[in-house]
């Protein structure tokens, strides 16, 4: 996935247009992910997919991810992501995507960290079934982003309408 900051997408903007062809785009302002754009193909492709339970549990972790990234600095996630896992480290439930998340998080690229809380390709969705920076929004928040994949995910005739 490529990012761009809003001052390069505005003066690239038909390079932010060629990529969002390809993939999703994010676009930041200020340090921080503001904007994703896709092409209306990749668009499509995403509101027709299905809506079955572990569908759901993707758009609700790729949700609350985005949320994170729009609310906090990148510094302060990758601080609550380290104290998450070593906290889980002495409990003794640390897994293998916990060590994948530390080498992203330790990583001089920022961009890898956005990629894969964000990112809609197969490696970030997978990263994302074990986020290590819970905790970070407010469970009020958490529990109506819930609410509102899980109630927007069937319409009448069991189509999805997922966004």
């Amino acid at each position: 996935m490529d990012t761009y900051t809003a001052k390069e997408a505005k003066n690239r903007l038909g390079e932010v247009f060629r990529a969002a062809l390809r993939e999703p785009v994010v676009i930041t302002q200020h340090g921080k992910p503001a904007i994703c754009i896709m092409s209306i193909d990749n668009s499509l492709i995403q509101r027709a997919a299905s809506s079955n339970t572990q569908d759901v549990l993707d758009d609700i972790k790729h949700r609350i991810s985005c949320e994170v990234l729009a609310s906090f600095p990148i510094g302060m996630i990758k601080d609550r992501s380290r104290e998450n896992i070593a906290r889980w480290r002495r409990n003794g439930t640390t897994g293998l995507a916990y060590e994948e998340w530390l080498d992203i998080i330790d990583s001089d690229d920022d961009g890898k960290l956005i990629n894969a809380m964000v990112g809609l390709n197969e490696n970030s969705n997978r990263l994302r079934q074990s986020i290590p920076y819970v905790g970070m929004l407010h469970k009020s928040l958490v529990r109506e982003l819930n609410e509102k994949i899980r109630s927007g995910t069937r319409t009448e005739g069991g189509s999805s309408d997922r966004r």
